[in-house]
């Protein structure tokens, strides 16, 4: 992934009250986005199939014949599709609401520490669930969920990367493996989507400590001094 992070610049933080100001509406603005996002994510129908029915396989062997069968039960391709165009916006760093970029917003603000320790938390127990080794190895090639995610993403999805490309395929030859390795990507977005929503509260007090500090500073000191 792209690691062109977008931020609000030093000199901008360096300026006085006028540049306070400004820092703390894009602040404002950015968090307002961020939750707007995960709330879209939440309306979209894969989120729904998984809290209803989950994800699920199984698979069966019939003695008679030695056919094994592979039953996988969860979103259909175009709810995955509709659910990738927003959900690319959080882990592509060149977009201002991606995890990585809003972790550097979150270290300037004028926040609570323990919102600061909040979203560090969440997005670092994301991090380790994504290097946990997929339950399949095909071809001596074990991924880890992270990159199960990055080569479905860049390698059937969009934006076509011609390594993710050639990996994808070398799983996809195999149909059970292939969709052993789609019941795991869909494992994945759902974690995302549980950080996601979890990081949207955090985010939501965050921007009512932001608000709150900003309707102090524009009422002037307090009477008496």
């Amino acid at each position: 992934m792209a690691d062109t992070a977008t931020i609000v610049s030093r000199d901008v933080i360096e300026r006085g009250s006028e540049g306070k100001d400004q820092v703390g509406e894009e602040a404002i603005a950015r968090l307002t986005l961020f939750i707007h996002k995960v709330e879209r994510l939440q309306s979209l129908s894969l989120v729904r199939t998984l809290l209803e029915g989950g994800s699920s396989f199984s698979i069966s062997w019939t003695a008679d014949s030695g056919a094994v069968d592979l039953a996988v039960t969860g979103p259909d391709a175009e709810q995955i599709d509709a659910f990738v165009l927003t959900m690319r916006l959080f882990i592509q760093n060149n977009d201002q609401i991606s995890l990585h970029n809003m972790a550097r917003l979150y270290e300037g603000l004028p926040i609570s520490e323990r919102l600061k320790q909040n979203f560090t938390m969440h997005r670092g127990h994301l991090n380790e669930s994504l290097q946990r080794r997929c339950i399949l190895s095909i071809n001596e090639d074990n991924p880890t969920m992270g990159e199960v995610l990055e080569t479905i993403l860049y390698g059937q999805l969009s934006h076509l990367d011609p390594d993710k490309r050639q990996r994808y395929l070398t799983w996809a030859q195999f149909p059970m493996a292939g969709s052993i390795i789609h019941f795991e990507f869909v494992g994945v977005l759902m974690q995302f989507v549980r950080t996601l929503v979890a990081l949207a509260a955090n985010a939501r007090c965050a921007l009512a400590e932001l608000e709150g500090t900003q309707q102090g500073s524009a009422g002037g000191p307090p009477r008496g001094e």
